[in-house]
């Protein structure tokens, strides 16, 4: 069946049981590979005092009361939380300084690369390549010329079984002219950045080792943002290149490893950073950090219905048989719906395996 063609519903119960689905088996590998706090992520509760919740608003289910461990590299459910809110964040952004009448310019920074090149040196060359680029008196001179006043930087990472890891590093110029010759831009990054890769012992091919592309109006932005690394991992793109997003690895088991590499690379490090000083010239609050955006609920106390308290015993028997996506699902059903499938696939059965 054709994926775009499913109801959106439909789809977003399919997404939610994707990613609780990969969210158990990162977790199984955290255990055995990282000491990665995902292997408790909404699968534990400080209190054993775990709610299901629905929303008056948009008739949609939630948990309240569990860990989360606000990954946005190791956990499919936190990582979907935190970049839903990073892009509207960053959607705001770039409207605030439309307004103010500048304008936003996309750079994407890549390398060649092959199946042998490890993710800590493609990751380490390409992150070291660009700091390159940005130093020193020569970027100064840049930021003058073009009147950059600051960017946002975003990292996108896919596997490809035959070249290997594609390591992208995604930023959008924050810049006051009203026009700009994005053209002679692109061939001065690429000269400064190709040159530390050369020195380095890699490279990259000119058009496509840094992309500079032109002004867009602020919807096409938005579309290009949400395919950052911010993007959604269950969509097709990625497939028709052949590529895996990092959580589609966790789908097959002969690339387990792969997405411990990935994993214990990636760990602590920012998927998103703000140019010093950005924020405040947008007007935006402090910035919050990835654990904060996956510790808030999705819901206001008073659009809260509260359709269950799970005792701590039941909860383990819901993780233990993988209910914890089904069980949302059924909530959103109906109540009467709900609190009938509650007791004969949750309660009785319980009870019939003690």
């Amino acid at each position: 069946m054709d994926y775009s063609t499913i109801p959106h519903e439909e789809k977003r119960k399919i997404n939610r049981a994707v990613r609780y689905k990969r969210q158990r088996i990162s977790g199984m590998l955290a255990k055995t590979h990282t000491t990665h706090s995902v292997k408790t992520c909404m699968m534990q509760s400080p209190g054993n005092k775990i709610q299901v919740v629905l929303s008056r608003s948009t008739g949609r289910a939630y948990y309240k009361g569990l860990i989360t461990c606000g990954s946005v590299w190791d956990c499919p459910i936190c990582s979907a939380k935190i970049s839903a809110r990073r892009s509207e964040e960053i959607k705001q952004a770039v409207e605030n300084w439309y307004d103010m009448g500048g304008i936003v310019v996309m750079v994407t920074y890549t390398m060649r690369h092959n199946l042998g090149d490890s993710l800590k040196n493609v990751s380490r060359v390409i992150t070291d390549a660009i700091r390159f680029v940005h130093s020193g008196a020569p970027y100064g001179r840049i930021k003058q010329k073009y009147n950059i006043t600051g960017s946002i930087s975003a990292t996108e990472i896919l596997f490809n079984p035959v070249n290997g890891w594609h390591y992208h590093k995604h930023q959008l110029l924050f810049i006051k002219s009203s026009e700009l010759d994005y053209l002679k831009l692109e061939k001065w990054l690429f000269a400064r950045y190709n040159k530390y890769l050369g020195l380095n012992g890699y490279g990259a091919l000119s058009g496509i080792g840094v992309k500079v592309s032109p002004p867009q109006d602020n919807e096409n932005l938005s579309d290009y943002i949400t395919k950052w690394g911010l993007e959604n991992e269950l969509t097709a793109d990625n497939k028709e290149s052949g590529s895996f997003h990092p959580f589609e690895l966790l789908d097959d088991e002969k690339y387990h490893a792969r997405f411990v590499e990935y994993s214990r690379v990636m760990y602590g490090k920012r998927r998103l950073t703000w140019s010093r000083g950005l924020r405040d010239i947008l007007g935006l609050a402090v910035e919050l950090t990835d654990e904060q955006l996956a510790e808030q609920s999705e819901l206001i106390e008073d659009d809260q219905i509260e359709l269950v308290l799970i005792p701590g015993n039941y909860w383990r028997y819901i993780v233990k048989n993988n209910l914890r996506s089904k069980l949302l699902d059924m909530a959103e059903n109906g109540s009467e719906c709900f609190q009938d499938w509650y007791y004969h696939v949750v309660i009785k059965r319980f009870h019939l395996n003690l």
